[in-house]
């Protein structure tokens, strides 16, 4: 069998398909392979089959030249393909298995697009795409291995910084590979992601690019080649003399690796570094120091700066020498509870307690970059975080009179500490509190408060109701352990602070207020579905909203989503009239209202439908603009995955 004349026979059709199948009438280079096809056709018949089909070709019209092309071109693929040969000469080795899991079942192609537009082009709303696309597992999918790589060397640092922290990880080394060999000395942002992962996954292979960027890199190289040391005893002197560096950013690196070790060389540098001129600069990083010794170190040098501050009088004017030894005091107590980790510690109670004790006399100090107010708040903070009850309850005892700088904190730890009765009884009047306009901005509206204060506390009441609801329609999403992850990395005191504040149950009481003062931004946060009249409320909202075009989309959605969480009857109905009004906008060439091109927070919404409800707003997607269609069905496809664990919990 002549396999050439048939791969003659298929570039023939190949570049028709191309030009038109119209100007195949007559076409001479076919013309010209039908005689050699018959000759081959007397040993094998299906040359002949191959040669009428061509003649069809020649001598069709145009109308019907499309069908004759597509004839054979399939003819002569289908026989091309039962000529492959299979096998191979040589000995069998067993393939060594790789790191990567990836996973068992295709991602559609309609999934994967976006995510992959994400990586590889710019604008806004792609690290949704990416962070959302992480946590449903779709980078297990072989297919984006290569996008994410090339994501490191994205412009948006924290997306590519997100790539290297949390996806490329997850390959594991068998990924060290693809990555060794494309890191360059001299590189900048995606070089120095490129080593630190490196490090991270393969530190042997990692140790001599590590020395040699530290030694001859870019500065970003240097500094992710410090990043790299600190597992060997033989990086201890490097990181001792780079923790007195020049560059800001090297100091920082040189102590962010230092407080990792707990050995008398290392602390006493690290005593150096905050007692500089510059310790506030990183004082932050010795919170992840797990080391005793350091922490003593810490809490003597704060007692001394306490005791050299209450020894200047608050109320008195200070003379230039006194106010400028002020300002010292200030910035040395900030910088030392900027540095004390959020650990249970008896030691560091009693200090956060003498400061509660000494909060109305350290509110009279002030300064230019710190002052008293600001270890107020600090101390309210990690007694939220990490006190035993009975210095919670404390705070919580002195809502009347706690300074407004640590009300916040204070409202916590009354939710922690009281029954939900006891908290409405005890905050209620704050909210219902009536601020006529006849009083003025100072003048005393309670027995402690005065009227721009007393909005300030119904202001901090409203939204500590809001974030420890159980129903707060972004509570799903800022509850993974990936953003768990990032607020911890980037701020060890705001991670154990929201990490404490789980939801709780309310006061029926409150969703009454909130409706008798037609709150709706509170109503949105904490109704339930046992609140009828809240329900009622929300619905006429909704309705309301689709049909007003001067509505933006984005808190309409939000309110979809809020009524989908609730398991209201009427969601699926809802959405669908807010759907058709998008659709028709989009006809018209309406630009988006409040700038949100996307549906992206409708989304948000179908997890907490059924499957069966969810099939019905996908059926009745027919008709509607094309890009609504798109974005409806590929939110509809990632929500199952969630619903699943929804139904679990």
């Amino acid at each position: 069998m002549s396999i050439t004349l048939l791969h003659q026979v298929f570039d023939e059709t190949r570049r028709l398909a191309i030009a038109g199948s119209g100007l195949a009438e007559d076409d001479f280079r076919l013309k010209k392979l039908i005689e050699p096809l018959r000759k081959s056709g007397q040993k094998a018949p299906v040359f002949a089959k191959v040669a009428d089909a061509a003649q069809r070709l020649i001598d069709a019209k145009p109308n019907d030249s499309a069908t004759a092309l597509l004839d054979l071109s399939s003819l002569v693929m289908a026989i091309l393909y039962t000529q492959g040969e299979l096998g191979g000469s040589g000995k069998l080795h067993k393939i060594q298995p790789v790191g990567i899991s990836f996973t068992s079942t295709q991602t559609p192609a309609r999934l994967l697009k976006p995510v992959i537009e994400a990586l590889t082009t710019t604008g806004s709303g792609r690290m949704e795409i990416v962070r959302e696309a992480h946590q449903r597992g779709v980078f297990e999918d072989p297919r984006l291995v290569n996008h994410a790589i090339a994501a490191l060397d994205d412009v948006y640092a924290e997306l590519a910084d997100f790539i290297e922290q949390k996806v490329i990880v997850g390959y594991a080394a068998a990924i060290v590979p693809l990555i060794e060999n494309n890191i360059k000395i001299s590189g900048r942002g995606g070089d120095a992601r490129r080593l630190r992962l490196l490090h991270r996954l393969a530190p042997e292979k990692a140790r001599p690019i590590v020395l040699e960027a530290f030694e001859k890199g870019s500065k970003e190289m240097k500094i992710a080649g410090l990043a790299c040391l600190g597992d060997s005893k033989e990086d201890l002197e490097p990181l001792i003399e780079q923790a007195s560096a020049k560059s800001v950013d090297v100091r920082r690196v040189a102590v962010q690796r230092l407080v990792r070790l707990d050995v008398p060389e290392s602390n006493t540098v690290l005593e150096a570094c905050l007692d500089g001129n510059d310790g506030h600069n990183f004082a932050h990083l010795f919170r992840a120091s797990k080391s005793k010794n350091l922490l003593d170190a810490i809490l003597s040098r704060w007692d001394s700066a306490l005791e050299s501050l209450l020894g200047i009088d608050p109320k008195s004017r200070p003379k230039p020498a006194e106010k400028k030894m002020l300002e010292q005091h200030l910035l040395r107590l900030h910088s030392l509870s900027m540095a004390i980790p959020y650990r249970a510690n008896h030691a560091v109670e009693k200090v956060t307690e003498q400061v509660l004790d000494l909060s109305d006399r350290l509110m009279h100090y002030k300064s230019g970059f710190a002052d008293g107010g600001d270890l107020i708040s600090w101390a309210a903070g990690w007694i939220t975080a990490c006190a035993r009850k009975p210095l919670q309850k404390k705070l919580a005892s002195m809502h009347a009179t706690i300074p407004m700088v640590a009300y916040d904190e204070c409202l916590h730890a009354a939710m922690e500490t009281m029954t939900p009765k006891a908290f409405y009884e005890a905050f209620s009047p704050i909210y219902n509190e009536a601020v006529t306009r006849e009083a003025k901005g100072n003048a005393k509206v309670t027995a402690n408060r005065t009227k721009s204060q007393l909005r300030d506390c119904r202001e901090s009441l409203t939204r500590c109701l809001e974030e420890r609801s159980p129903l707060h329609v972004y509570r799903d999403r800022y509850s993974n352990d990936d953003d768990r992850a990032d607020i911890r990395q980037e701020d060890e005191g705001v991670y154990a602070r929201e990490n404490s504040q789980t939801a709780v149950q309310l006061d029926p009481r409150w969703v009454k207020d909130a409706i008798a003062r037609n709150d709706y931004p509170l109503l949105l946060m904490i109704a339930t579905p046992k609140n009828t009249d809240a329900m009622k409320y929300l619905i006429d909202k909704a309705d309301a909203g689709i049909n007003d075009p001067k509505q933006d989309d984005y808190h309409l959605m939000l309110l979809l989503k809020k009524l989908a969480m609730c398991k209201v009857k009427q969601a699926p109905d809802l959405i669908l009239r807010f759907l058709g009004s998008v659709s028709d906008s989009r006809k018209k060439g309406n630009k988006p209202k409040y700038g949100y091109r996307s549906l992206y927070w409708l989304g948000e919404s179908f997890p907490y439908l059924s499957a069966p409800q969810c099939k019905q707003i996908q059926n009745a997607l027919e008709g509607m603009h094309d890009s609504v269609v798109d974005e409806v069905l590929v939110a509809i496809a990632r929500s199952s995955d969630k619903r699943n664990k929804l139904s679990k919990t």
